[in-house]
């Protein structure tokens, strides 16, 4: 195996892509490659090493492709990220021609089936599962909850208020479904590695107080025996290897029972990450050979997610002319996004020149914030300066909190220029 793996993220602008691409950007060890079916997705903001467009799962040339990636890429290791490509790269793991990291195909294919997980668990001792009726029922039994046998997130799932809903749902769903009883509790998701001698090595549970299309975007730790004995069983039935996560919610008089289980990462496993447990990272480690050992952190800590803004400009620069009061100053604070647009500009080669009619002891106020050194040249300007002297256009941009100073470069220029709350779009996300 080489010093530096190269990791292949497939389809990696997904949720669960992303996370895997969070986890692992930073080690030194690893380089990364993104590739996606669907042009409009954002993996291409992140990933260096990206390609677009490639076949989907269900194209006769998927195995193909992938495999000619993988020669000329040299990739050692395939992260799917997604349910489906989960069970396709599963089923065809001995024609590809890298590492895979899930479980085995039959342990993906029952998972894949919430009614197949269902039956197999039916008499548990421990893992209890959700009442699941026929298409026949009394009214009195309603509500219940209805979702694909087969879906992924919450797509397809609701609650069904009386028979004549159910029997329109069911003859919609065309056989992909489960009725099963209405669980009003609390919901949770348990994260789970199991080492390649089937040990399960961490289980953290984690609330998923607010979910949106599936994903926990409200998520924190949580505490109860139950969601370890869960795991330890989970695992002593299924053939499991590597990452996977199962999801629990309580019935009405607070039994926990099982939801699904999915042999993947999970998009919110960012939790465990930040608790000292990068399950993406166990997967290669134990893949070099090192023993797998997990040190949890044990303080308080909650993740909420949202969408979040990632741009790409058509633009060329390799100058950034910078104000400093209220843009790399604002209320006697350092503005992070300046600063790291300040050394974005250092990592790629360009020069940036700060530009300022600052009061006072500018040198003094550039030591005050820690901030001496950071620029190529400083032009310290008087109250009657005009900023537009000190600007050489070529290929360089403009960025101050004051509209007038802005409107007449860019009037004398005609150079991009941006307000400090555009400095967003200037930041590049690709590592």
């Amino acid at each position: 195996m080489a010093a530096t793996l190269r990791v292949l993220i497939f389809p990696c602008g997904s949720e669960i892509g992303l996370e895997i691409h969070r986890s692992l950007k930073h080690i030194k060890m690893v380089e990364l490659f993104g590739i996606s079916s669907i042009e409009s997705n954002a993996g291409k903001y992140f990933f260096k090493n990206y390609h677009e467009p490639f076949p989907f799962i269900t194209h006769p040339d998927f195995i193909p492709a992938l495999n000619s990636f993988i020669a000329e890429n040299q990739i050692d290791v395939v992260m799917p990220a997604n349910d489906d490509v989960v069970l396709t790269m599963a089923r065809h793991r001995a024609d590809i021609k890298a590492h895979l990291v899930t479980s085995p195909y039959d342990t993906c294919n029952l998972c894949r089936n919430k009614a197949e997980t269902y039956k197999l668990f039916a008499s548990h001792p421990v893992v209890k599962v959700p009442h699941v009726y026929d298409s026949e029922m009394p009214e009195s039994d309603f509500p219940v909850f209805v979702k694909p046998a087969v879906g992924q997130g919450s797509k397809g799932a609701r609650a069904i208020n009386d028979s004549g809903s159910l029997a329109e749902y069911i003859k919609e769903s065309k056989g992909n479904y489960v009725v099963m009883e209405r669980l009003v509790g609390e919901e949770y998701t348990i994260d789970c590695y199991t080492d390649k001698h089937g040990e399960l090595k961490f289980a953290g549970a984690r609330v998923r107080n607010r979910t949106i299309n599936g994903i926990s975007a409200d998520t924190y730790p949580a505490h109860d025996v139950a969601f370890q004995q869960f795991a330890e069983a989970i695992n002593a039935t299924l053939e499991l290897q590597g990452p996977w996560f199962f999801q629990l919610k309580r019935d009405r008089e607070g039994v926990l029972k099982l939801l699904e289980i999915s042999p993947r990462i999970a998009g919110s496993m960012a939790l465990a990450r930040n608790l000292g447990v990068n399950i993406p990272l166990l997967a290669l480690y134990e893949l070099l050979g090192y023993p797998v050992t997990v040190a949890k952190k044990d303080y308080g800590i909650r993740l909420d997610r949202s969408l979040s803004n990632v741009y790409k400009l058509d633009i060329e620069y390799n100058t950034i002319y910078l104000d400093f009061d209220d843009c790399v100053i604002i209320n006697n604070q350092v503005n992070l996004e300046a600063v790291q647009l300040i050394y974005q500009a250092h990592n790629q080669g360009k020069k940036v020149v700060l530009v300022t009619r600052h009061k006072g002891n500018l040198e003094e106020t550039l030591r005050k914030y820690r901030l001496q050194g950071l620029f190529h040249q400083i032009c310290h300007l008087k109250e009657q300066d005009d900023k537009c002297h000190y600007i050489l256009p070529e290929k360089a941009i403009f960025v101050d909190d004051s509209f007038r100073e802005r409107k007449i470069v860019f009037d004398t220029y005609g150079i991009p220029v941006f307000d400090v709350c555009e400095i967003e779009s200037l930041l590049n996300t690709k590592l």
